[in-house]
């Protein structure tokens, strides 16, 4: 079995046929330009499974203005196809199928670039972690919104990608702003963009809620919000805990 082939395996109970369909080819684009661009050193990025050296490529190929202008203009399609396959290969080296899990690309790129890509990892993680424990928001009985082609996680819009969209037992709609420390004001702007659009397109006489979802609010947000009515504040907390446990 291909890379390719397992790739789309992965994503099978997590994206429809269409979008997984889309992924899969966009990595093998992707595969073509970095490569006529100097910026890998093998044929395709299926055959690279170190996740690190994937987060590393991803960052540095963002940076180009050519490969940054056309994936805006298709509405990320191309990031997120590369976000997903990147997901993949960490979800490969946590059950142990690819070893030496070691940095080969470090000398091609600034030391920054690790840090950005960290970053990014936690708030992908942050998502995902919402939509499988959906019933910690205590007050309402929420699901992944799912219109039979497209599901709630980074759900496109004409206006830009919903982290997370959801709906109640009323059939009204909750989305989600996920955000690990910075730009909460600009959260708040993207988030009102975002139910102002699933207002108009999706729910109709139904209502729209907000939710910004991070570790730490701070003042200027909880000012801001005072002010709609529609929006909510939720921080999360990650705790770590070790047990010894007592000997047979």
């Amino acid at each position: 079995m291909t890379e390719k082939e397992n790739f789309k395996i992965w994503m099978n109970d997590k994206w429809s046929t269409g979008t997984i369909k889309s992924y899969s080819s966009k990595i093998d684009k992707l595969s073509k330009d970095l490569v006529a661009k100097s910026m890998i050193h093998t044929r395709s990025l299926y055959e690279i499974k170190n996740s690190n050296d994937l987060t590393i490529i991803y960052n540095n190929w963002f940076t180009i203005p050519e490969f940054r202008e056309r994936d805006l203009k298709n509405r990320t399609q191309d990031s997120n196809a590369f976000k997903r396959y990147i997901e993949f290969r960490i979800y490969e080296e946590k059950l142990g199928k690819i070893s030496n899990p070691t940095l080969s690309l470090t000398p091609l790129i600034e030391i920054e670039e690790k840090t950005e890509s960290y970053l990014f990892a936690l708030e992908e993680h942050l998502q995902d972690f919402l939509i499988r424990n959906l019933s910690t928001i205590k007050k309402h009985k929420l699901k992944l919104y799912d219109d039979g082609e497209r599901r709630g996680k980074e759900f496109p819009t004409e206006v830009g990608l919903i982290d997370i969209l959801t709906t109640d037992e009323y059939d009204n709609f909750y989305v989600f702003e996920t955000k690990l420390s910075k730009g909460m004001d600009k959260a708040l702007g993207q988030l009102l963009r975002y139910m102002g659009w699933v207002k108009i397109n999706l729910a109709k006489d139904k209502n729209v809620f907000g939710i910004i979802v991070a570790n730490k609010m701070d003042e200027k947000i909880k000012y801001a919000v005072e002010m709609t009515p529609n929006v909510s504040l939720c921080e999360y907390e990650m705790k770590f805990d070790v047990k010894f446990l007592e000997k047979m």
